[in-house]
């Protein structure tokens, strides 16, 4: 028996196909790289917020509050770019 079809029969019986005979878990590594670019991205901005932060000689880390902010709106509005919920 080919791998192919023991996959494809093991779907078939557990219910795992889209209307259009897709998997249904095909579009789900998709959205999870959007929890990885979230965290990258807010990680990223957040430390360069951070490191000026310390540069200047803050009080309150505002600077490091701003990059974590824009980070999260910036992934956002991706997401929603992407899922076609928000479209130009």
């Amino acid at each position: 028996m080919d791998e192919n079809d023991k996959t494809s029969r093991m779907d078939k019986y557990a219910g795992l196909h889209s209307p259009k005979g897709k998997p249904v878990y095909s579009g789900a590594f998709r959205f999870a790289s959007f929890g990885l670019e979230l965290c990258g991205v807010s990680g990223l901005l957040g430390y360069g917020g951070y490191w000026a932060d310390q540069k200047l000689s803050h009080s309150w880390p505002w600077l490091m509050v701003i990059g974590i902010a824009m980070g999260f709106l910036g992934v956002m509005v991706l997401l929603l770019k992407e899922t076609g919920h928000w479209r130009k």
